[in-house]
């Protein structure tokens, strides 16, 4: 969950592929399933919203890549690979692939050259943060014991300090 505006919140639930199809369907899922571990009073919002607004249900993917150009084409943002959006890092690798795009077409011209040298400096970039989203993705849906401490403890670090959230984001 996250703010998006005044008084505004996004919540995004992962629900398993054989979930039942439909609004009504997933809507009862949601409120039977998911909904008992959102703390009051943002509960009580959910629950409302679902059932006064239409929700918004997409599947979710991780894409990983080997290569994002090709002679005269470069990818950025998702296009180039994405992580889960729990992992906060589709903004941030898009912004940082434009950025590091420019510095190459200024520094070697709109050529093959510059696209290559943007796609090993993307990849540098990007792959840790893959590594990174996929093992904390992995920590706050696994079930087991060894997730559950992992998440407990993430938890614990993040309300211990502020630089400890911001430290989390910035990476």
């Amino acid at each position: 969950a996250y703010p998006y505006g005044d008084g505004l919140v996004r919540l995004c639930i992962d629900v398993p592929t054989d979930a039942p199809k439909g609004k009504v369907a997933m809507t009862k899922w949601v409120v039977e399933n998911s909904l008992p571990h959102v703390p009051e009073p943002l509960r009580s919002a959910v629950e409302d919203a679902l059932t006064s607004n239409p929700f918004e249900a997409c599947a979710t993917h991780s894409v990983y890549t080997q290569e994002c150009t090709v002679p005269g084409a470069v990818l950025i943002g998702d296009a180039g690979g994405c992580s889960h959006p729990l992992t906060a890092t589709g903004m941030t690798a898009a912004l940082h692939d434009v950025v590091v795009l420019a510095e190459e077409i200024r520094a070697r011209g709109m050529t093959n050259d510059a696209y290559l040298e943007y796609q090993r400096r993307r990849y540098a970039f990007v792959r840790a943060r893959e590594v990174f989203t996929e093992a904390l993705y992995d920590v706050f849906r696994g079930n087991d014991v060894g997730s559950e401490g992992l998440r407990a403890g993430v938890f614990e670090y993040w309300r211990g300090s502020r630089r400890a959230r911001e430290r989390s984001m910035g990476i």
